[in-house]
């Protein structure tokens, strides 16, 4: 996948908030994980973020 900017996250945004512009990322439920079977590339100046709630 190439992109200008990606962010994959485990943390939960309502569709409410997104919709508010609301874009505050919450810790619940039950954990999860980010899994890359692939190769993920940010274009020039660009970059690519994972966040999870696991330190």
């Amino acid at each position: 996948m190439n992109v200008g900017g990606l962010m994959a996250s485990t943390l939960d945004l309502t569709p409410k908030d997104f919709l508010a512009g609301n874009y505050s990322l919450n810790a619940v439920g039950a954990g999860a994980g980010i899994v890359n079977h692939g190769l993920i590339q940010a274009a020039s100046g660009g970059c690519c973020s994972r966040w999870s709630a696991a330190a």
